[in-house]
C-alpha cells in the first residue's frame, strides 16, 4: 500500500515527540512515501526499512538516519506520533491494541 493522501494535520503530541526525536514534518512525509504500511489497532502505520530507501538516496546522512522511523496515523487522517525503533521487531510497538 502506498500513500496517496498525506495527511496535513500533526496533533500536539506528533508535533512534540517530532521536536523531541529530531524528526522535522519533511522526515515524515519521507516516511509516509517511502515506508512500508500496514494497518495495526485501527491505525495506519508506516516504517521505513533499509530496503524501502531508493538506494540514490542512502548516501545523504539526512535519509539514512529515517531508518526504522515510524508514523502513525490515526482514522481521522492525522500523524498522532512518531518515533525511531532500536530494531526492527519493534515497529509494532505503538500500534498495538485491538487486532484487526
Amino acid at each position: 500500500m502506498t500513500y496517496d493522501v498525506h495527511p496535513t494535520e500533526l496533533t500536539d503530541h506528533a508535533r512534540e515527540r517530532g521536536a523531541q526525536r529530531r524528526l522535522s514534518p519533511a522526515a515524515v512525509d519521507y516516511v509516509l512515501a517511502y515506508g512500508e504500511s500496514f494497518r495495526h489497532g485501527g491505525a495506519d502505520c508506516y516504517f521505513l526499512r533499509r530496503t524501502d530507501i531508493p538506494e540514490d538516496h542512502r548516501r545523504y546522512d539526512q535519509v539514512a538516519r529515517l531508518e526504522r522511523t515510524l508514523v502513525v496515523v490515526n482514522p481521522e487522517n492525522q500523524i498522532v506520533t512518531v518515533y525511531r525503533a532500536h530494531r526492527a521487531s519493534h515497529r509494532r510497538r505503538l500500534c498495538r491494541g485491538s487486532r484487526d
